[in-house]
């Protein structure tokens, strides 16, 4: 029956607003939210009593009530929207603060006129005046969605707006249809019995308004939690869920007026049918199994390009489980989601802790090359840690509408700028930044609030994985090192026995009593020192590093590198020195640190070959490693103008016997960065091909306000 629809919408209508209302009573598009919701459940609910009992008291109560309806309208959409969104002005009447107050003494005034002197024309014409009036107030909020929507840069935006349109608009729309078919029903007898009459005063219409009306103030509910309009995804699982949650009580009352209609008479055959439908389709949806279907088939119609990611997301879980290397996981992850035609392209930057930096590891989709190769991390690493996702067209209106962000905002579009980006996710795992996922939009539409929310419950999931593959790979590495070192030291028996001999033999033909051509037998002896001393590297490099900590002041161990240069001979290379003064004492181990800063030297001076100078820093710093964000450092940087390391010998140079000298080992900057390494410290590389290198050790500083 048709009192029962009325009845549930206003007491599920007043239900949400106090709920909305409980939350937080004193935010203003709280309460903006609540005063309109209340006021259409007062319409409901006088209406519903208007049916039953048909008093003019009752009547006149509701339109009263409906009038406020417009004005709360308008200021919930310029809570919710923002007043200095909405540009476009009303007309200077419809600004007055008095205009509701006009518009109810002129109905009150004309509808008592018209009972007092039994005036039936006035009576109907006010009640048609009435809601051409409302009509028209609603339709220009209409106009003025419409505007704000064409004035959108944001698609994302300007679909919301259409989705705000639709809400409005389709309940509006029905009761027009309503009003009309009442007001062509002519006069209701008083002496009809309860349940006709109550029928007969809805008019030819079905109550579809009530319904639709009830179902965008649910909707708009949970734009209020959020703060903005739901995207059409949202909106989807937002009514899914609405259905559960009032599916069955729908059902019994729509089931219970059906019942009712049917024993009143077949002179309402629409009616009836409406509401059997109408218990039929509440009772199915609020089983899962039809809900889980229709909402599954809606996606797919209403939203068909987000429906495709998402199911690329469900095939990228299942995938996971079977990755076993970084290779893969990017096969898995950017494959499945450039696959889904939804992403246009996906890159995946990943850190390298040899080179200090996050390198772009893999990429997938259209627009290949151009892209930046290697990121140093910031402002990335310092935003993405306190932040779920960066994505373009949100930080334009950060940019846009918050002036104290600006800087940020725009350091941060010009790296999304460099990475062909529309939207970044971090990969991190407690606070450490792996990396991040890079996304560029297919179709322009920009992406959803929801579907970012399921992109950053993915990335979680595949953050996981990649520090479990970490762990694995750093799991071979020791068993690697392990069989290496059982190796070397096997080998360096093998060697060394016969390396002795023929040590012992060239020395004994380079006596007096030997050959008279020493020269070759020198070279024999020179070649197996050297053939030693790559042996004695070997095992360096090899064996366990077992460090002797001792208070160490830096600028002391540089003064004594210095003097054994200088001792060598630095040639036409100019030694230069910027070192902070009041340097802190830091725990090292001297001699093997002295080990690696007069190796670098040593390289820088072969480097420079002849005139040019090397400079060596110190100052303070911190770590490129996002596991070491938060500890300070002592950075120690060798600097030369020499020629520079080739891109392709770049990624090389800390690998074990690779080398471009005729007479290196290949192995002293690999040991360079294994003494380091066991200081719990850093050695990168900076280099530009014609002007030279920085080598930089980074060490930490412990218990120092330095």
């Amino acid at each position: 029956m048709n009192v029962f629809i009325y009845a549930l919408t206003g007491m599920l209508t007043l239900v949400i607003a106090a709920r909305t209302l409980r939350r937080d009573p004193t935010q203003p598009l709280r309460l903006a939210f609540a005063r309109l919701a209340m006021a259409i459940a007062g319409v409901w609910l006088c209406f519903c009593a208007y049916l039953l009992l048909d008093t003019d008291l009752l009547r006149l109560l509701r339109g009263a009530i409906a009038i406020a309806v417009p004005f709360y309208f308008r200021a919930f959409l310029d809570a919710l929207l923002g007043a200095e969104r909405r540009p476009e002005e009303l007309p200077g009447p419809l600004r007055s603060p008095a205009l509701p107050w006009g518009f109810l003494l002129v109905y009150l005034g004309l509808s008592l006129t018209a009972r007092q002197w039994d005036i039936l024309w006035l009576a109907r014409g006010t009640e048609v005046g009435l809601g051409t009036v409302l009509l028209g107030l609603l339709c220009v909020e209409a106009l003025r969605l419409l505007r704000l929507a064409s004035v959108q840069e944001l698609p994302l935006e300007q679909g919301r707006l259409r989705n705000l349109l639709v809400l409005m608009g389709v309940p509006v729309i029905l009761l027009g249809i309503e009003a009309i078919g009442r007001f062509q029903a002519g006069p209701i007898e008083h002496n009809l019995d309860l349940l006709y009459r109550a029928v007969q005063l809805q008019g030819v219409a079905p109550p579809t308004s009530a319904i639709l009306a009830t179902v965008s103030i649910y909707i708009l509910s949970q734009a209020v939690s959020r703060q903005r309009m739901l995207d059409l995804d949202e909106l989807i699982l937002v009514v899914s869920r609405g259905l559960t949650q009032v599916g069955n009580i729908g059902a019994a009352a729509a089931a219970l007026g059906a019942v009712t209609l049917i024993q009143v008479g077949p002179s309402m055959p629409g009616h009836s049918s409406f509401q059997a439908i109408l218990a039929v389709l509440l009772g199915l949806l609020a089983l899962d199994p039809v809900r889980g279907w229709l909402e599954g088939h809606a996606l797919e119609w209403l939203d068909r390009r987000g429906q495709r990611l998402r199911e690329a997301m469900q095939q990228v879980d299942a995938g996971l489980a079977r990755v076993i290397s970084t290779d893969g996981l990017a096969d898995e992850l950017l494959g499945r989601l450039v696959g889904s035609g939804r992403i246009r392209s996906a890159s995946l930057y990943l850190w390298e802790g040899e080179r200090g930096s996050y390198r772009l590891n893999n990429r997938r989709g259209e627009g290949e090359g151009g892209q930046l190769e290697r990121l140093a991390g910031e402002p990335l690493r310092a935003v993405l840690p306190r932040r779920n996702a960066l994505v373009r067209p949100w930080l334009e209106v950060e940019r846009r509408h918050f002036p104290n962000q600006m800087e940020e905002a725009n350091g941060i579009l010009r790296i999304l700028d460099g990475m062909r980006a529309d939207a970044a996710l971090p990969l991190r795992t407690g606070e450490t930044l792996l990396g991040w996922l890079v996304l560029s939009d297919g179709d322009g539409g920009g992406f959803s609030v929801e579907e970012m929310r399921r992109l950053e419950a993915l990335t979680g999931r595949v953050s996981i994985i990649l520090e479990n593959l970490h762990d694995f790979e750093r799991l071979k590495e020791m068993h690697r090192l392990a069989a290496l070192g059982t190796m070397a030291a096997g080998l360096a028996h093998e060697i060394r026995n016969p390396l002795a001999g023929i040590k012992g033999a060239a020395q004994y033909l380079q006596t007096d009593d030997g050959p008279p051509d020493g020269e070759m037998v020198q070279v024999i002896v020179d070649e197996v020192d050297r053939l030693n001393g790559v042996v004695t590297q070997f095992l360096d490099y090899a064996r366990p590093l077992q460090l002797n900590l001792e208070p160490v002041r830096l600028d002391q161990l540089i003064a004594q590198v210095a003097s054994l240069l200088r001792a060598q001979g630095l040639g036409e290379v100019r030694w230069e020195e910027d070192i902070l003064e009041d340097l802190p004492t830091i725990s090292v181990d001297a001699p093997r640190l002295k080990q690696v800063l007069l190796n670098l030297c040593q390289n820088a001076v072969q480097a420079i070959k002849g005139d040019g100078t090397l400079r060596i820093r110190v100052r303070s710093g911190r770590f490129q490693n996002p596991q070491l964000w938060d500890h300070r450092c002592l950075e120690l940087a060798v600097e030369d103008s020499g020629p520079g390391i080739q891109p392709s010998d770049l990624d090389q140079i800390f690998v074990p016997f690779f080398t471009t000298r005729a007479d290196g080992t290949g192995l002293g900057l690999p040991i360079c960065q294994r003494i380091v390494q066991a200081h719990r410290g850093e050695l990168d590389v900076q280099t530009t091909v014609g002007k030279g290198s920085v080598f930089t050790v980074r060490l930490p500083l412990e218990n120092s306000d330095f």
